[in-house]
């Protein structure tokens, strides 16, 4: 059975906190050293903000999510912050795969006392299918970190 492999994943982060198995999934499931990684790491803004209104730290931890996907996987790695109102997470995420015709995206699946939580960002891309989803996850794990993998088509 061969391995499949994909020319061009995007690794979407909206609050979650940076999952290097999940970065490493991408890098694996990327076509040798011709496969291009985009980080897509969003910001919510609330609604009673601004949308370009100043969010420094925020906007430094999405940046540093970019950082650190760059220093597991070099220079196959590019990233974008985004702003997003709440709610608006999948839209962007579905938005991006199709510019940048992505051939698969990674996403979290997050996990409250045990029990995965499919929210409504994790919905709202499976629900659409812009590519591929690979959902990655970890149920003994804490807070979203990832693990194991769960195609999710």
């Amino acid at each position: 059975m061969e391995e499949v492999e994909y020319h061009s994943v995007l690794v979407a982060f909206e609050d979650d906190e940076f999952s290097e198995e999940m970065v490493a999934t991408a890098a694996t499931l990327a076509a040798g050293k011709r496969g291009c990684i985009l980080v897509l790491s969003l910001v919510n803004v609330p609604a009673n903000l601004a949308l370009d209104a100043r969010m420094d730290d925020a906007e430094a931890e999405a940046q540093s999510k970019i950082e650190r996907a760059k220093l597991i996987c070099g220079r196959r790695v590019s990233g974008k912050v985004v702003r997003v109102r709440p709610g608006q997470a999948a839209q962007a995420i579905i938005e991006r795969a199709r510019q940048i015709d992505a051939e698969a995206v990674v996403l979290q699946l997050t996990y409250r006392d045990g029990r995965p939580l499919y929210g409504q960002t994790l919905r709202g891309v499976l629900a659409a299918r812009p590519t591929r989803v690979i959902v990655s996850a970890n149920p003994g794990g804490t807070g979203a970190k990832a693990g194991r993998l769960a195609p999710a088509r």
